[in-house]
């Protein structure tokens, strides 16, 4: 009587993880519904990287921003971080105003080496003439640093 029970309890788990593996062969239409803006962006060579800092729309822009480290070392010898850089596809009514453009700490602070980018690439405000861009550059170990804004202009100006 225990094995029999036992070998039913066998064949109800084997069922449960056939069926969740695939073996129920369900059959599912999937209707493909793309916005105008993802087609845009499919268009785009995009290099998969980093964490996603943004992935929106707000009114006339389309922000994807992903953060990664670079190639700066950053920080004394004896404690010594990677810098980071904000890789940003911005599209303005569905017009690329960046694809994939890098925006490191020199781009921020004019120089690479003293100091790290803490956080960036969230949007901080955004209007019909200009999206504004947050960004933080610190002193390595340190809590001294500031909040950066970067205005980019529907022409792609900065």
């Amino acid at each position: 009587m225990k094995k029999l029970i036992g070998i039913i309890i066998l064949i109800l788990i084997l069922s449960v993880v056939v069926v969740g593996c695939g073996g129920g062969h369900k059959s599912e239409t999937t209707v493909s519904q793309q916005t105008a803006e993802d087609t845009v962006v499919a268009t785009v060579p995009q290099i998969v990287r980093g964490r996603v800092v943004e992935d929106t729309v707000i009114g006339h822009w389309t922000i994807k921003s992903l953060k990664d480290s670079n190639d700066v070392i950053v920080g004394r010898h004896d404690w010594a971080v990677r810098d980071s850089s904000v890789f940003l596809t911005l599209l303005y009514d569905r017009n690329i105003v960046y694809s994939d453009k890098e925006i490191r700490t020199k781009d921020l602070v004019g120089n690479e080496g003293e100091y790290m980018m803490q956080w960036g690439g969230e949007v901080f405000w955004s209007s019909d003439s200009a999206i504004y861009l947050s960004f933080g550059c610190v002193l390595p170990d340190t809590d001294d640093g500031w909040n950066m804004l970067y205005q980019i202009l529907p022409d792609g100006t900065s």
